[in-house]
Order: C-alpha cells, then structure tokens, then sequence
C-alpha cells in the first residue's frame, strides 16, 4: 500500500465515506481490483477496474465544498489507463 485517501462518492448520499487504499498490489492479491481497493467496512472491494499501474498518491477533493456536487476521487502513480480509459499518470474517479 503505497496512498490511502476517504472518498465520499455519493456525497450527502445514504453511502458513508469509504477508504481507499492504493498501491502496488493486483487482482492476484485477492478480491481487490488492479492497485487500488475501497474498505466497505468489512472487507476490501474493487474500485471499478483499477488502473495498469501501481497508484502512489490518492487525494478526494470537493469542487463546490459543501454543495450538491460530490467528491472526486484523483490517483497519481505509473499507470497509462484507469477504468480502461487512457489516463497518463493521473486519473479522476467521480
């Protein structure tokens, strides 16, 4: 594990904030997705599909602070695709 963040993708939704872990682990470590998982409070799940690349460093941000936008979610690391989409070392989660 290599970036741990809190997420809240559903903002004032009924979904607590999840945490997010990112780093040099894959599918083959267990359940998890491809280098990054969300802890649902029992145990690690996917976050979509991951990314080709180990994730170094996870940030949740909120665009309008306080109003009905949710969070999203950007990763940094050594990766070229994230959710199969082409992303060059950044990728945003919404």
């Amino acid at each position: 594990m290599r970036a741990l963040a809190t997420f809240d993708a559903d903002g004032t939704g009924p979904n607590p904030p999840r945490l997010i872990a990112g780093g040099l682990f894959s599918g083959n470590s267990g359940p998890c997705a491809a280098f990054v998982a969300q802890w649902n409070g029992v145990g690690w799940l996917p976050l979509g599909t991951g990314t080709n690349g180990a994730i170094y460093a996870l940030l949740s941000f909120d665009f309008d602070g306080e109003g009905p936008e949710p969070e999203v979610l950007f990763a940094g690391g050594a990766f070229t695709a994230a959710g199969g989409t082409a992303a060059s070392h950044v990728a945003l989660w919404n």
